[in-house]
Protein backbone atom coordinates (compact mmCIF):
# COMPACT_ATOMS: atom_id res chain seq x y z
CA UNK A 1 0.00 0.00 0.00
CA UNK A 2 1.48 3.25 -0.92
CA UNK A 3 1.42 6.43 1.19
CA UNK A 4 -1.38 7.72 -0.15
CA UNK A 5 -3.11 5.18 0.19
CA UNK A 6 -2.47 4.67 3.96
CA UNK A 7 -5.88 4.70 6.36
CA UNK A 8 -5.62 7.86 8.21
CA UNK A 9 -4.28 7.45 11.70
CA UNK A 10 -7.32 6.96 14.42
CA UNK A 11 -7.89 9.84 16.70
CA UNK A 12 -6.93 9.29 19.94
CA UNK A 13 -10.12 8.70 22.36
CA UNK A 14 -10.97 12.25 23.71
CA UNK A 15 -12.02 11.42 27.85
CA UNK A 16 -13.69 14.47 27.95
CA UNK A 17 -17.65 16.07 27.18
CA UNK A 18 -18.16 19.92 27.61
CA UNK A 19 -21.35 21.06 28.75
CA UNK A 20 -23.25 24.41 29.22
CA UNK A 21 -25.76 24.91 32.20
CA UNK A 22 -28.79 27.46 32.26
CA UNK A 23 -30.06 28.45 35.26
CA UNK A 24 -33.42 28.19 35.12
CA UNK A 25 -34.25 29.18 39.00
CA UNK A 26 -31.49 31.16 41.51
CA UNK A 27 -28.61 28.80 42.16
CA UNK A 28 -27.66 27.99 45.95
CA UNK A 29 -24.31 26.18 45.54
CA UNK A 30 -23.36 26.91 49.07
CA UNK A 31 -20.10 27.60 50.48
CA UNK A 32 -20.85 27.33 53.78
CA UNK A 33 -21.14 30.53 56.79
CA UNK A 34 -18.92 33.32 56.38
CA UNK A 35 -18.03 36.44 58.23
CA UNK A 36 -20.14 39.25 56.99
CA UNK A 37 -23.51 40.40 55.90
CA UNK A 38 -24.09 37.77 53.99
CA UNK A 39 -25.05 34.66 55.96
CA UNK A 40 -24.84 31.59 53.46
CA UNK A 41 -22.54 32.66 50.63
CA UNK A 42 -22.40 30.92 47.50
CA UNK A 43 -19.53 28.77 46.00
CA UNK A 44 -16.64 30.97 44.12
CA UNK A 45 -13.02 30.53 42.36
CA UNK A 46 -10.06 31.66 45.34
CA UNK A 47 -8.37 33.31 42.61
CA UNK A 48 -10.81 35.30 41.02
CA UNK A 49 -13.99 35.49 43.32
CA UNK A 50 -16.33 34.73 40.48
CA UNK A 51 -19.29 32.44 41.23
CA UNK A 52 -18.83 28.07 40.27
CA UNK A 53 -20.06 25.39 41.55
CA UNK A 54 -18.05 22.34 42.16
CA UNK A 55 -17.77 19.15 40.49
CA UNK A 56 -18.70 17.61 43.70
CA UNK A 57 -22.15 19.33 43.86
CA UNK A 58 -22.60 18.44 40.30
CA UNK A 59 -21.81 14.64 41.30
CA UNK A 60 -24.25 14.45 43.91
CA UNK A 61 -26.71 16.13 41.85
CA UNK A 62 -26.62 13.91 38.87
CA UNK A 63 -26.42 10.76 41.22
CA UNK A 64 -29.38 11.67 42.63
CA UNK A 65 -31.11 11.92 39.17
CA UNK A 66 -30.16 8.94 38.46
CA UNK A 67 -31.72 7.68 41.87
CA UNK A 68 -34.74 9.49 41.57
CA UNK A 69 -35.33 7.87 37.69
CA UNK A 70 -34.14 4.56 39.08
CA UNK A 71 -31.53 4.12 36.30
CA UNK A 72 -29.79 1.00 37.33
CA UNK A 73 -26.05 2.48 35.47
CA UNK A 74 -25.75 4.97 38.63
CA UNK A 75 -23.07 3.23 40.91
CA UNK A 76 -20.82 2.39 37.60
CA UNK A 77 -21.15 5.82 36.58
CA UNK A 78 -20.91 7.74 39.92
CA UNK A 79 -19.46 5.16 41.92
CA UNK A 80 -21.08 2.83 44.75
CA UNK A 81 -23.24 5.13 46.94
CA UNK A 82 -21.04 3.08 50.26
CA UNK A 83 -17.84 3.57 48.90
CA UNK A 84 -15.07 1.34 49.40
CA UNK A 85 -15.36 -0.92 45.92
CA UNK A 86 -14.45 1.20 43.28
CA UNK A 87 -14.74 4.91 42.14
CA UNK A 88 -16.85 6.22 39.30
CA UNK A 89 -16.55 6.40 36.10
CA UNK A 90 -17.91 9.97 35.18
CA UNK A 91 -16.05 12.74 37.03
CA UNK A 92 -17.60 16.46 36.59
CA UNK A 93 -15.10 19.15 37.14
CA UNK A 94 -16.05 22.52 37.63
CA UNK A 95 -18.75 24.74 36.42
CA UNK A 96 -17.96 28.10 35.61
CA UNK A 97 -19.83 31.56 35.02
CA UNK A 98 -19.57 32.29 31.14
CA UNK A 99 -22.65 34.58 30.79
CA UNK A 100 -24.02 36.52 34.23
CA UNK A 101 -27.11 38.55 33.89
CA UNK A 102 -27.79 42.08 34.85
CA UNK A 103 -30.69 44.73 35.00
CA UNK A 104 -30.55 47.27 31.82
CA UNK A 105 -32.26 51.02 32.28
CA UNK A 106 -33.48 49.83 28.54
CA UNK A 107 -34.49 46.31 27.32
CA UNK A 108 -34.72 44.82 31.51
CA UNK A 109 -31.88 42.80 31.48
CA UNK A 110 -28.39 42.05 29.71
CA UNK A 111 -26.15 38.96 29.69
CA UNK A 112 -22.50 39.95 30.27
CA UNK A 113 -19.08 38.35 30.07
CA UNK A 114 -15.55 39.68 29.96
CA UNK A 115 -12.38 38.86 28.45
CA UNK A 116 -11.07 36.64 31.09
CA UNK A 117 -13.33 34.40 31.12
CA UNK A 118 -13.72 34.16 27.80
CA UNK A 119 -10.06 33.57 27.04
CA UNK A 120 -10.38 30.62 30.06
CA UNK A 121 -13.91 29.35 28.06
CA UNK A 122 -11.52 29.28 24.63
CA UNK A 123 -8.73 27.29 26.46
CA UNK A 124 -10.50 24.62 28.08
CA UNK A 125 -13.16 24.27 24.76
CA UNK A 126 -9.79 24.17 22.68
CA UNK A 127 -8.23 21.18 24.77
CA UNK A 128 -11.28 19.48 24.60
CA UNK A 129 -11.27 18.91 21.06
CA UNK A 130 -14.08 22.06 20.27
CA UNK A 131 -13.15 24.46 17.44
CA UNK A 132 -13.97 28.44 18.94
CA UNK A 133 -13.87 31.36 16.90
CA UNK A 134 -11.31 34.47 16.86
CA UNK A 135 -13.38 37.59 17.86
CA UNK A 136 -11.64 40.96 17.92
CA UNK A 137 -12.95 43.42 20.81
CA UNK A 138 -9.23 44.25 22.04
CA UNK A 139 -8.78 45.80 25.55
CA UNK A 140 -12.06 46.68 26.82
CA UNK A 141 -12.07 50.11 29.23
CA UNK A 142 -14.17 49.83 31.89
CA UNK A 143 -16.45 52.50 30.98
CA UNK A 144 -17.01 50.39 27.08
CA UNK A 145 -19.28 47.45 26.43
CA UNK A 146 -19.20 45.28 23.65
CA UNK A 147 -22.23 44.34 22.04
CA UNK A 148 -23.68 44.07 18.22
CA UNK A 149 -27.62 44.92 18.98
CA UNK A 150 -28.85 48.49 19.79
CA UNK A 151 -31.59 46.94 21.72
CA UNK A 152 -30.02 48.20 25.16
CA UNK A 153 -29.05 51.75 23.63
CA UNK A 154 -31.03 54.66 26.05
CA UNK A 155 -28.94 56.91 23.45
CA UNK A 156 -27.22 56.21 20.61
CA UNK A 157 -24.11 53.76 21.57
CA UNK A 158 -24.85 54.29 25.00
CA UNK A 159 -26.18 51.80 27.73
CA UNK A 160 -26.92 52.00 31.18
CA UNK A 161 -26.46 48.50 32.97
CA UNK A 162 -27.27 48.26 36.73
CA UNK A 163 -26.38 51.92 37.67
CA UNK A 164 -23.27 51.78 34.93
CA UNK A 165 -23.20 54.06 32.41
CA UNK A 166 -21.41 52.14 29.62
CA UNK A 167 -20.47 53.18 25.75
CA UNK A 168 -21.80 50.39 23.29
CA UNK A 169 -18.75 49.08 20.85
CA UNK A 170 -19.38 46.31 18.11
CA UNK A 171 -17.75 43.10 18.11
CA UNK A 172 -16.13 42.17 14.84
CA UNK A 173 -15.06 38.95 13.71
CA UNK A 174 -13.02 37.04 11.22
CA UNK A 175 -15.13 36.53 7.76
CA UNK A 176 -14.78 33.04 8.58
CA UNK A 177 -16.67 33.15 12.07
CA UNK A 178 -19.83 33.19 13.47
CA UNK A 179 -20.88 36.62 14.53
CA UNK A 180 -20.11 36.57 19.05
CA UNK A 181 -24.24 36.88 19.41
CA UNK A 182 -24.99 33.94 17.13
CA UNK A 183 -22.40 31.57 18.14
CA UNK A 184 -23.41 32.00 21.84
CA UNK A 185 -27.11 32.17 21.35
CA UNK A 186 -27.08 28.14 19.93
CA UNK A 187 -26.88 27.41 23.91
CA UNK A 188 -30.39 28.20 24.02
CA UNK A 189 -31.34 26.23 20.90
CA UNK A 190 -35.01 25.75 21.63
CA UNK A 191 -35.10 28.11 24.51
CA UNK A 192 -37.77 30.66 24.67
CA UNK A 193 -34.83 33.25 25.51
CA UNK A 194 -32.76 32.47 22.36
CA UNK A 195 -33.72 35.86 20.30
CA UNK A 196 -33.60 37.68 23.58
CA UNK A 197 -30.41 36.07 24.65
CA UNK A 198 -29.07 36.92 21.18
CA UNK A 199 -29.89 41.23 21.02
CA UNK A 200 -28.60 41.44 24.96
CA UNK A 201 -25.43 39.91 25.43
CA UNK A 202 -21.99 41.57 25.25
CA UNK A 203 -18.67 41.62 26.97
CA UNK A 204 -17.49 44.31 29.40
CA UNK A 205 -14.33 44.58 30.95
CA UNK A 206 -12.99 42.14 33.40
CA UNK A 207 -13.03 44.99 36.43
CA UNK A 208 -16.92 45.18 35.90
CA UNK A 209 -17.19 42.09 35.40
CA UNK A 210 -15.50 41.35 38.95
CA UNK A 211 -17.76 44.13 40.19
CA UNK A 212 -20.76 42.59 39.01
CA UNK A 213 -20.44 39.18 39.84
CA UNK A 214 -19.00 40.15 43.54
CA UNK A 215 -21.87 42.27 44.35
CA UNK A 216 -25.17 41.96 41.93
CA UNK A 217 -25.89 37.74 43.05
CA UNK A 218 -29.32 37.15 44.39
CA UNK A 219 -29.78 37.86 48.42
CA UNK A 220 -32.42 37.10 50.13
CA UNK A 221 -33.54 37.70 54.04
CA UNK A 222 -35.51 34.30 55.02
CA UNK A 223 -37.14 33.47 58.44
CA UNK A 224 -36.79 30.50 60.90
CA UNK A 225 -40.28 29.34 61.91
CA UNK A 226 -41.04 28.18 65.47
CA UNK A 227 -42.57 24.89 64.81
CA UNK A 228 -44.72 24.86 67.96
CA UNK A 229 -46.17 28.63 67.58
CA UNK A 230 -45.77 28.73 63.60
CA UNK A 231 -44.52 32.45 64.13
CA UNK A 232 -41.05 34.05 63.02
CA UNK A 233 -38.65 33.52 65.90
CA UNK A 234 -36.78 36.15 67.44
CA UNK A 235 -33.36 35.79 66.21
CA UNK A 236 -34.50 33.50 63.16
CA UNK A 237 -33.40 36.07 60.18
CA UNK A 238 -30.64 35.65 57.76
CA UNK A 239 -29.24 36.30 54.49
CA UNK A 240 -28.63 33.21 51.62
CA UNK A 241 -27.16 34.15 48.12
CA UNK A 242 -27.91 32.90 45.20
CA UNK A 243 -26.61 32.37 41.62
CA UNK A 244 -29.25 34.63 39.71
CA UNK A 245 -31.82 32.98 37.43
CA UNK A 246 -30.36 33.22 33.62
CA UNK A 247 -26.41 32.50 34.60
CA UNK A 248 -24.90 30.69 32.29
CA UNK A 249 -21.94 28.54 32.89
CA UNK A 250 -19.61 25.84 31.10
CA UNK A 251 -17.89 23.32 32.12
CA UNK A 252 -16.28 19.66 31.60
CA UNK A 253 -17.07 16.36 32.47
CA UNK A 254 -14.61 12.94 32.11
CA UNK A 255 -15.47 9.71 30.87
CA UNK A 256 -13.31 6.00 31.32
CA UNK A 257 -13.74 2.71 31.58
CA UNK A 258 -15.14 1.22 34.48
CA UNK A 259 -12.04 0.22 37.46
CA UNK A 260 -12.90 -3.52 37.66
CA UNK A 261 -11.83 -6.63 35.56
CA UNK A 262 -14.05 -6.89 32.48
CA UNK A 263 -15.47 -3.70 33.19
CA UNK A 264 -17.40 -1.77 30.81
CA UNK A 265 -15.06 0.99 28.08
CA UNK A 266 -14.73 3.94 27.73
CA UNK A 267 -17.24 4.00 24.62
CA UNK A 268 -19.82 2.59 27.07
CA UNK A 269 -19.33 4.98 29.51
CA UNK A 270 -19.90 7.55 27.20
CA UNK A 271 -22.76 5.75 25.59
CA UNK A 272 -24.65 5.31 29.30
CA UNK A 273 -24.02 8.73 30.53
CA UNK A 274 -25.21 10.59 27.27
CA UNK A 275 -28.05 8.44 27.10
CA UNK A 276 -29.77 8.78 30.23
CA UNK A 277 -28.37 12.42 30.70
CA UNK A 278 -31.22 14.68 32.27
CA UNK A 279 -32.18 18.13 30.19
CA UNK A 280 -33.30 19.35 33.63
CA UNK A 281 -31.83 19.18 37.00
CA UNK A 282 -31.85 20.06 40.53
CA UNK A 283 -28.71 21.10 42.49
CA UNK A 284 -27.93 23.08 45.75
CA UNK A 285 -29.93 24.41 48.79
CA UNK A 286 -33.51 25.22 49.22
CA UNK A 287 -34.94 23.22 47.08
CA UNK A 288 -37.77 22.58 48.88
CA UNK A 289 -38.54 26.56 47.91
CA UNK A 290 -38.73 26.51 43.99
CA UNK A 291 -34.41 27.07 44.06
CA UNK A 292 -31.75 24.72 41.90
CA UNK A 293 -33.28 24.15 38.94
CA UNK A 294 -30.78 23.94 36.27
CA UNK A 295 -31.10 23.14 32.06
CA UNK A 296 -28.18 20.95 31.05
CA UNK A 297 -26.57 21.17 27.54
CA UNK A 298 -23.83 18.56 26.58
CA UNK A 299 -21.64 18.90 23.55
CA UNK A 300 -21.47 15.66 21.98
Amino acid sequence: MSDKEKAPAQQPYNPFLTYYLIAESPIHAGAGKEVGYIDNVIQREVSTGIPNISGESQKGALRQFWRKNKISDRDILFGPEAGGENAGAVSPAEAYTLFFPVQSYKGVMAWVTCPLVLARWKNRMSRFGNTVPAWKFGIVADNQFFCNAATLDVLPKKVVLDDLNLDRQEITAEEKHEKFENYFAEIFANHPLQDFFKTRCGVVSDNVFRFLVKYKTDVRTRNRIDPASGTAKDTGLFTVEYLPEMTVLHGSVSTQAEFKKDGKNETDIRKMFTDNKPAYFTLGGDKGVGKGNLKLIVNN
